[in-house]
């Protein structure tokens, strides 16, 4: 999984959004631009089209590729571990133990932090 640095230089570099799909669902543009612009952000052509290939930079492909259900669902998990310490404090933590069966919001949020730093 890649790291906060890893998504963060990958957000970056990728051309920003937000993005939406054209009608026919052959363009993933940023708002604002239409499919006569040249502004796409990923072009997929139909099947039997005459050059049926993905167009897609190199910077917005590496950022897709950075953002799998993998990573957001780790992302989900801080963020709600954040949320939950916001609104009810961080509990108590007695643990270290990173395999604690503890529910403290600050076990919790470790936990999920700790996972979203692993490097592959």
């Amino acid at each position: 999984m890649p790291t906060l640095d890893d998504l963060e230089r990958l957000a970056k570099a990728a051309t920003p959004g937000p993005w939406h799909w054209d009608e026919d669902r052959e363009h993933l543009l940023p708002d604002g631009a239409d499919a006569y612009t040249g502004e796409s952000v990923l072009f997929a052509a139909p099947c039997g089209y005459e050059n049926s290939y993905p167009v897609i930079s190199d910077e917005d492909a590496s950022y897709i590729a950075a953002c799998s259900p993998q990573t957001i669902l780790a992302l989900c998990r801080v963020a709600k571990a954040a949320k939950e310490w916001r609104e009810h404090g961080p509990g108590q933590s007695h643990c270290e133990d990173e395999d604690c069966p503890c529910t403290s919001t600050v076990c919790q949020l470790k936990k999920a932090l700790a996972a979203l730093e692993q490097t592959p």
